[in-house]
């Protein structure tokens, strides 16, 4: 697990929100603040689709994205946003691999995204059945977000 803050909350934000910096996460959970406060389960509800295999998981954070955003927007800053997102299955398994684990073990790796008082923090985790792979998937996991913050170029310092 690795903390990261944020060094410009405005520029984070415009790619959080309003770019497809994130487009392959997943949603978990999302919690807004402001005069009132707004919740989003990211758990799909079966029931919806017909399609067994869009039935189960979290929805993708591009589709929920731009109602977020349209939440956010306003002349005030919100009082605080709090968002779980989950790298997709499919580059968690190439991690998960990568360190010598089985693919398809219903692993999670995390991104834990905090907006308080002005500030942005940013928080890695990982969850994994095998303790011993899950502290070298874990590692992999804090090294491989380093480097997208840098690619994506939001700047941060690590806490």
């Amino acid at each position: 697990m690795k903390a990261f803050k944020v060094v410009s909350v405005k520029e984070f934000m415009n790619k959080f929100l309003l770019e497809n910096v994130f487009d392959n996460f997943l949603l978990v959970d999302l919690e807004i603040k402001k005069d009132i406060s707004f919740s989003v389960n990211g758990e799909k509800n079966a029931a919806w689709f017909d399609n067994e295999e869009e039935k189960s998981g979290y929805v993708k954070w591009a589709d929920v994205r731009p109602i977020a955003s349209s939440l956010v927007k306003g002349s005030r800053a919100p009082l605080s946003i709090k968002a779980v997102l989950k790298l997709n299955d499919a580059s968690t398994d190439k991690i998960v691999t990568e360190c010598g684990g089985p693919a398809g073990q219903n692993a999670g790796l995390f991104l834990n995204i905090s907006f308080e008082n002005g500030v942005v923090t940013l928080t890695t985790g990982a969850s994994l059945a095998d303790f011993m792979i899950q502290k070298t998937v874990g590692n992999l996991w804090d090294t491989d977000m380093s480097i997208f913050l840098k690619q994506k170029e939001i700047a941060f310092e690590e806490l």
